[in-house]
């Protein structure tokens, strides 16, 4: 029914050999970081503060404890990111990567059109931080919808792109069309 959906993870580099703290080993009680990004919305109908309560929900009941959930730079229908930090409550993950890939699993699962994701380890289960960049969240932020002229033109540039998407937007016309006049 849906195309096929393809998620290419984020690029850690060569420093992800060595101990837990540097290989970004996310044990349970680590603190992991993660960014997904979020494509135009094509399995649901906008990207809604509804929709962003449903992968809060998920991920706190499905291993992880969310302590932070930003999604103020995701456009109700172009996509952007959603930046995440989640504490691991299951025995944990061979790398933060691999924890961030859950969670890209699970928002896509929700019906976001999820195209990458990274995994930063904050902080390990002692609570010693990891030296690695980190995020830095909007305490007061909260799940809004953006709807604005510029999101409306993305997002019908991007439907135009594809010569596939843009037959289907055409034949749908037609049907409607058609349909109207009987």
């Amino acid at each position: 029914m849906f195309a096929q959906q393809i998620i290419q993870g984020g690029f850690q580099g060569l420093g992800a050999f060595g101990d837990a703290a540097s290989s970004g080993q996310a044990l349970r009680g680590s603190i992991v970081d993660v960014v997904l990004e979020v494509n135009f919305a094509n399995r649901v109908v906008g990207y809604t503060a509804t929709l962003t309560r449903a992968l809060l929900q998920r991920l706190n009941s499905s291993g992880f404890n969310v302590q932070n959930l930003d999604d103020s730079n995701l456009n109700t229908l172009t996509g952007g990111t959603i930046r995440a930090r989640v504490q691991i409550l299951t025995d944990g993950y061979s790398s933060a990567r691999d924890a961030a890939s859950v969670i890209a699993g699970a928002a896509s699962a929700l019906g976001y059109n999820v195209v990458g994701f990274t995994g930063v380890l904050a902080a390990l289960p002692s609570g010693e931080a990891t030296g690695g960049t980190g995020q830095t969240f909007d305490a007061g932020s909260k799940p809004e919808n953006k709807l604005d002229a510029s999101s409306l033109s993305g997002f019908f540039d991007s439907l135009t792109q594809s010569p596939v998407t843009l037959a289907v937007v055409a034949g749908a016309t037609v049907l409607f069309v058609i349909a109207m006049k009987k």
